[in-house]
């Protein structure tokens, strides 16, 4: 289903891409076409409106000339008309382009964050299935310095990693203070998933928490409740 809709997202936005060239194509020639004509007029000495008028000898050459300025000044608000819509058009064609990359971008979102979720909902299962939780392997380097954590949130990553960013669990991806799974990890630190910083770690960690149980207090209550959190 994500993945329909990525492609059609992406094939609007590659129809509104064309459209939008088509109408800017369009502008140009009609700018060239004004363009033209006003070079003409300068070039070859022709007039129009009043100066045409008022160069006029007789009554009959007044109504040769106004008849030629009325087919003038409609040849060029045709010109100046189609120049209008055409501009009109590529407006519009270039808004319909700009909603059409936002769609692409909000299903190419959906479609990562749909995998990252399966991924995510996976290990969370494996980790269940392997019992992990203080099942971790301590790794080199000092533990973090956890001073500025809540009760709660020292309770949780001492019983996870006992305060080591090396922690390493062999039974499933889960690593770090807060033993967060590979999926979180990338969710929260991007392509920084494998640091062993502690500040990193605890923001991630506290990220996880907030969005999965609002506070410490109640990841806490259920880990204790479940061995896990």
């Amino acid at each position: 289903m994500v993945t329909a809709e990525l492609a059609a997202a992406r094939r609007r936005r590659a129809d509104a891409l064309v459209a939008l060239e088509a109408a800017t194509d369009e502008v140009g020639r009609q700018e060239a076409r004004l363009a033209d004509q006003v070079r003409g007029a300068y070039m070859t000495g022709r007039v129009t409106g009043l100066a045409v008028m008022v160069q006029a000898t007789d009554l009959r050459d007044l109504v040769e000339r106004a008849v030629t300025v009325s087919y003038v000044i409609s040849a060029d608000q045709d010109v100046l008309r189609r120049l209008d819509l055409a501009r009109r058009r590529a407006v519009q064609l270039h808004a319909g382009m700009v909603r059409a990359e936002r769609a692409r971008a909000a299903a190419g979102l959906r479609h990562r964050s749909a995998e990252l979720r399966r991924l995510i909902r996976q290990e969370e299962l494996a980790r269940r299935a392997a019992g992990a939780g203080g099942g971790s392997i301590l790794g080199p380097g000092p533990p973090c310095d956890l001073s500025g954590t809540s009760a709660a949130e020292r309770w949780i990553i001492m019983n996870e990693s006992s305060g080591y960013p090396t922690a390493d669990n062999p039974a499933s991806t889960a690593f770090g203070l807060g033993q967060l799974l590979l999926g979180n990890r990338i969710l929260y630190l991007g392509e920084d998933y494998a640091t062993t910083d502690c500040g990193r770690q605890l923001w991630a960690f506290r990220a996880y928490v907030r969005d999965r149980y609002g506070t410490a207090g109640r990841a806490k209550a259920f880990w204790q409740a479940n061995g896990w959190y």
